[in-house]
């Protein structure tokens, strides 16, 4: 192994290396972030709602916009009504905030169905593959999540968003120092 490189990354792993004091701070940021955001739950359902109604009033302007370049009058149409549908969502997200965290907890939790089912029957299909198990206990995991927000309704709408994003944060960060300790371990062993 030379100097600075490390076998088979040579660019991503030495760029990394040089980083992990970064990687390591800004992970232990989304770790702390992840961790107050499943502790206020209902604070942080909310902001994810906000940011969604947002997001969806952006991409309604934006494709109104868009909807000008259509050179025919039946694609300004179709793209002013798809338009209209985002808009009216974003507004309905952000003037009615404890109606749309309870559509969005119904979404999530479908999704989570239907992945779950999906993730099953996948493992089935792995079955004879050593691991196959994995799979299962993945779909079998996201099933579960999915019944129990709806049949938590409406009081899972109050923490289940903020809760999911904030464990999703706080993993983020764990694997951002995870992968820079890992790499610089072996960076430094090299360079030794």
């Amino acid at each position: 192994m030379t100097s600075n490189t490390l076998e088979g990354f040579p660019v991503l792993g030495t760029a990394i290396a040089r980083s992990r004091k970064w990687m390591i701070t800004i992970g232990i940021i989304l770790i702390i972030v992840g961790i107050a955001a499943i502790s206020f739950p209902m604070i942080s359902s909310y902001g994810v709602e906000v940011i969604v109604g947002m997001m969806l009033l952006l991409a309604g302007f934006v494709q109104a916009v868009e909807g000008f370049s259509f050179p025919k009058w039946q694609g300004k149409v179709l793209m002013f009504i798809s338009s209209a549908l985002w808009v009216f969502a974003g507004l309905y997200l952000l003037t009615r905030p404890l109606e749309g965290l309870f559509a969005l907890t119904i979404v999530v939790a479908f999704a989570f169905v239907a992945e779950g089912v999906l993730k099953t029957i996948f493992a089935f299909q792995l079955r004879p593959i050593l691991g196959w198990g994995w799979a299962l206990f993945d779909g079998v995991i996201a099933l579960v999540l999915g019944v129990m927000l709806m049949t938590q309704l409406p009081f899972s709408a109050l923490w289940a968003l903020g809760t999911l994003v904030g464990i999703n944060i706080m993993l983020s960060g764990f694997s951002l120092v995870m992968i820079a300790v890992a790499v610089g371990k072996v960076f430094d062993q090299g360079n030794s």
